[in-house]
């Protein structure tokens, strides 16, 4: 019975040592893990905006949504919306 109890306390402490561990910073969401990134480190390229700023743009030219997500492409950010059950997907340059 000790045993039992040594062996659960051990496999509990166990856990909660590698929880952490398992904490995975990427699900931000591709850009948007860069932006905190960027954040945290205290720079950010020059002249780029930041996806939370492409999200923004992209609710405004379409009449609002859900952002679903925000991924860096090329010069820019594809900006994925939820408007009334449809998803639209949207182009954003980093002017």
């Amino acid at each position: 019975m000790r045993t039992l109890r040594s062996t659960l306390a051990v496999i509990l402490l166990g856990g909660l040592v590698l929880q952490p561990a398992l904490a995975d910073p990427g699900r931000l969401g591709g850009a948007l893990a860069n932006e905190h990134q960027e954040l945290e480190h205290g720079h950010r390229e020059p002249g780029r905006m930041s996806p939370s700023e492409a999200a923004r743009l992209a609710q405004e030219r379409n009449g609002g949504g859900r952002v679903l997500s925000v991924d860096s492409e090329g010069n820019g950010y594809r900006v994925k919306l939820l408007q009334r059950g449809d998803v639209h997907i949207v182009f954003i340059p980093s002017e």
